[in-house]
This record gives structure tokens, sequence and C-alpha cells, in this order.
């Protein structure tokens, strides 16, 4: 049974089928660059998993062929990063999600196919096993 998971944005998509939870970034555009808002989605995704009784493990992807996750979408830093309180929240935003891995209870699987550089690093690197095509 899929149960779906509530993301708080289209660039994220999450899902519990069985005892496997997916959670894909979403942005093949642009090969899976990571807004912050991408960013933010990820503790809540993690917190709904952890609250899910039949949940065993975690599989994370990028959306398409072409790419994992690349780098963040650095079209957003002019907005984003440029002033210190704007980059406060930003490197917030990239703690918290460290921060919901280290203490994320299920394996995480990182499904990587194609580009992951930069944040893509990050999140393979976060996960407990790595698998790339």
């Amino acid at each position: 049974m899929i149960t779906p998971v509530e993301t708080g944005t289209p660039s994220m998509l999450a899902h519990v089928d069985g005892h496997v939870g997916w959670m894909t970034y979403r942005n093949p555009a642009r090969l899976n660059a990571v807004s912050q808002e991408m960013q933010e989605a990820i503790p809540r995704i993690l917190a709904q998993f952890s609250a899910t009784p039949e949940m065993r493990v975690v599989v994370v992807r990028g959306d398409g062929h072409r790419a994992f996750v690349s780098v963040a979408d650095i079209a957003e830093f002019a907005d984003k990063r440029t002033s210190v309180e704007a980059r406060a929240a930003y490197d917030g935003a990239v703690m918290a999600v460290s921060t919901a891995y280290a203490h994320f209870e299920w394996p995480v699987i990182a499904m990587v196919r194609g580009y992951c550089l930069g944040f893509g690093l990050l999140a393979a690197v976060q996960a407990d096993i790595r698998i790339a095509a």
C-alpha cells in the first residue's frame, strides 16, 4: 500500500510503499539542484517517516535519469544568501538536514544515478548505503 507523505513542496516527493520510504528530489530541469525550500522539507519528511510504524528503510533518489542531486540551486542565492539574516536562515536549513539524518533511526540508501555534485555529495554521504549507476 502506497501512503503519500506531506512534503510541503512539489519539488520533494515522498511516500511509503510497504516497509520502504521513498524520498525524491524533484527538479530534473536543473539536474535536481536543491533549493532552500527543498532543504527545509527534508527534516519534515524524515520526521514523518520516523512516525510511520511499518518503516524499515528509506531510499533517496533524484527525479529523472540525468542526476541524483547536483548542487544547491544557485539561482536563488541573490535572494536567499545576501544578508546576514538570509545567510543564517539558509545555513540553518542545511544544518537541520544534517541533524535530521543524524537522528534518523532507519537505514538510508542513496540511489545515485547520474550527476552527484555539491549538495548531492552531502546527500549521498549522509546515507548509510550508496548505490551508484
